[in-house]
């Protein structure tokens, strides 16, 4: 089932740069982790994240298609 988000073109730049800030702390806690007793502590979904942000992007790579 798909389904439609309404929302502006800028409040979606604003969540897809927000989400890649995310994705980043994410990859340097990990990093960080890594070589340590702590390493499978790792954050949950980060996979889904990255997912998220890649529809966002090709949404919004859809509209600038369109004009």
């Amino acid at each position: 089932m798909k389904f439609d988000i309404d929302m502006t073109r800028e409040e979606a730049e604003a969540f897809s740069h927000a989400l890649s800030d995310v994705l980043c702390w994410m990859s340097g806690f990990c990093a960080a982790r890594a070589g340590t007793d702590t390493a499978d502590d790792l954050p949950f979904n980060r996979h889904k994240v990255r997912d998220l942000n890649i529809k966002i992007k090709s949404a919004l790579d859809k509209g600038d298609q369109s004009k």
